[in-house]
């Protein structure tokens, strides 16, 4: 059975009170929250059920936002409030607001410069991995039909073996 942890509850009870920032519950908000619930696979049945009830009442954001301990909960949270906002067909005043806080909160718990220190180091190594494809491509294709084939054949046995 599967029981999602606290952060990622955190963040569904979080979603519901997304949907309450206006004080008004949409039918379509109720219907993408209930699809997201029903189509989560880490939920309990009893979380799922518990999840269908607290929809019907308010959820104050600032109460469940420091249980959402998860970054990717968190980050999953914004795409989410993205959608909620604009399921009514507009971003009321109130619900930018809150995008832009909970996107801010999120944002100052990252550690930008390892962020980008990842990104720089993923794109040496694409690079890297790149030239060496290029080089080995150059080789086979001066090589002739037989040393594409030859290339070929030594591929599979690697993969064989």
């Amino acid at each position: 059975m599967n029981e999602a942890s606290k952060s990622h509850l955190s963040m569904f009870r979080a979603t519901i009170a997304l949907a309450w920032v206006d004080h008004q519950l949409d039918e379509k908000e109720i219907e993408r929250i209930l699809v997201y619930i029903d189509n989560n696979k880490q939920l309990s049945d009893a979380q799922c059920e518990q999840l269908k009830q607290d929809l019907h009442q308010p959820i104050k954001l600032d109460d469940v936002w420091p249980e959402i301990t998860d970054v990717m909960d968190r980050a999953h949270l914004i795409n989410i409030a993205d959608t909620i906002f604009w399921e009514d067909g507009e971003m009321c005043h109130t619900e930018k607001e809150v995008y832009e806080k909970i996107k801010a909160a999120h944002m100052s718990t990252l550690d930008l410069d390892f962020i980008q220190e990842d990104i720089a180091s993923y794109r040496r190594e694409l690079a890297t991995n790149c030239q060496q494809f290029n080089q080995e491509l150059h080789q086979i294709q001066m090589s002739g039909p037989f040393g594409r084939m030859m290339h070929y054949l030594e591929t599979m046995v690697d993969k064989v073996l």
